[in-house]
């Protein structure tokens, strides 16, 4: 991370007053601090729905009372950052409209955000949230979302943990890995998932049995592996690198992986007319059970 680069763009983290939001802005800080970057804390204030019988419903105008627990809400999270962090510059904003929408504005000249898992609504709380998926399908720089069920101090490896899949949205996500790694001072876990190959369950002429020789699907997997990550190594000697080519599915891979981890990094494909789709099986896995800190890169 150059300084020139972490100093023209800010760490932006969105707040609301949810305690996976306060989590948010605390690992903000942090990264912030590593990047000798400035770090924006914004509050979407949402306009309330007028409650009419038919029809769609209108937006009502955003009221006073509403822009004062704004203005309360981001003094505290000032007052908390100057707290754990006095030497990182911070501003603060406030922007009326609904928080994805928000926040996506913001993600075009920052060069990271940040947001908690879930935040105060209540259909939200069952899954990752909303704007969390949202933001890691389409923001313009790469989205950390941080879960609730991260437990500090457990067991596992420590390090960046990164999904190698040849493509790519994975060769951004592994310089990012690698990035993060030299500034946290820990090595990069590089997983890359293979599985059995799906054959038909029948054969019209059959002339032999078929048989799949696992080993070499395996010996493929780790060429692929040491094959992307070469260039990785040349560019960072001073990162530890663990490679891992296992056989399974890749969420549950890299899940298992970042049991201990520092963060996990994906990458996110970036087509499709869906967030699901944009975002990608593997990427929706993570951001619902990885148990630490999870970053979204997209090929920008």
């Amino acid at each position: 991370m150059s300084e020139s680069t972490a100093a023209a763009r800010p760490v932006v983290v969105g707040v609301d007053g949810s305690g996976a939001s306060l989590r948010a802005l605390e690992w903000a800080v942090e990264e912030a601090q590593l990047r000798r970057a400035p770090l924006r804390v914004v509050h979407a204030i949402t306009r309330p729905v007028y409650d009419v019988p038919v029809g769609p419903a209108p937006l009502a105008p955003v009221g006073e009372e509403a822009r004062k627990q704004a203005q309360l809400l981001l003094e505290d999270a000032h007052a908390r950052v100057s707290g754990l962090a006095p030497e990182v510059g911070v501003e603060t904003q406030s922007a009326v409209g609904f928080p994805a929408a928000v926040m996506l504005s913001q993600s075009r000249d920052a060069c990271l955000v940040a947001v908690g898992a879930r935040g105060l609504g209540g259909v939200g709380a069952i899954v990752v949230g909303s704007v969390g998926v949202e933001l890691a399908a389409r923001a313009a720089c790469p989205v950390a979302v941080l879960p609730d069920n991260a437990i500090d101090d457990q067991p596992g490896e420590r390090g960046v943990v990164v999904g190698v899949d040849g493509s790519l949205p994975g060769e951004h996500a592994l310089a990012f890995a690698f990035e993060e790694a030299r500034a946290r001072g820990v090595g990069v876990i590089a997983v890359h998932a293979w599985s059995r190959p799906v054959l038909p369950e029948t054969i019209l002429v059959p002339t032999a049995p078929i048989t799949v020789n696992l080993a070499s699907f395996g010996m493929a997997a780790r060429e692929l592996l040491e094959q992307t990550l070469a260039p990785l190594r040349e560019r960072f000697p001073d990162v530890k690198v663990t490679a891992r080519a296992v056989q399974g599915h890749a969420g549950g891979s890299l899940i298992d992986a970042a049991g201990g981890a520092d963060l996990l990094v994906v990458g996110s494909r970036g087509f499709g007319g869906f967030t699901g789709l944009l975002l990608g099986s593997v990427g929706q896995a993570v951001l619902h059970h990885a148990p630490c800190p999870v970053v979204v890169v997209r090929p920008n």
